[in-house]
């Protein structure tokens, strides 16, 4: 993190697939995305507390682990491509994550409520989705992929609540 904040650098996320934080390195799940440093300040116990905004996904395509147990890979980026028109079937999920969004105070992420990656991605980071779920849309090939998973999790959420209105 040392070096990530005085190299204004980013790093790498992965979701732990088997294994601890600490420790023996742990085995990642291959689709990631890199995170920046926004913030940063001394807790007073003396760790590090940082804010890091996500950036882009990535794919891992070798890796080793350092003595001190710190994974380094070697990754591509992901492209996501231009802005994608949220199809008109969708346009709830578009109205509910610009809510979400304004609610959450995610100023960082420029809201559009008719692209289907932004949408896919704010609903992704802020509905209380299981990890493995979380895991799934991240590595979906498309944002349709996303955001079809997305409304299926919700129609799942929704039969378990039926007492309650979905999005």
């Amino acid at each position: 993190m040392s070096d990530c904040l005085r190299n204004e650098r980013p790093f790498g996320v992965c979701l732990i697939r088997e294994g601890a934080e600490v420790g023996p390195a742990a085995s990642v799940h291959r689709i990631g995305t890199t995170a920046r440093i926004v913030d940063s300040h001394r807790e007073p116990d003396g760790l590090l507390g940082i804010t890091a905004r996500g950036e882009r996904r990535f794919r891992i395509d070798a890796s080793r682990v350092t003595p001190g147990q710190l994974i380094c890979a070697a990754v591509t980026a992901l492209d996501e491509g231009p802005p994608l028109a949220l199809a008109p079937q969708y346009a709830e999920l578009g109205e509910f994550a610009l809510r979400l969004s304004e609610h959450a105070g995610n100023e960082y992420a420029a809201p559009d409520g008719e692209d289907a990656i932004w949408v896919g991605y704010r609903l992704a980071e802020l509905l209380p989705f299981a990890t493995p779920d979380k895991q799934a849309l991240l590595e979906a090939d498309s944002a349709l992929q996303r955001i079809e998973r997305i409304a299926e999790l919700l129609a799942r959420l929704s039969a378990r609540h039926p007492h309650e209105d979905p999005p």
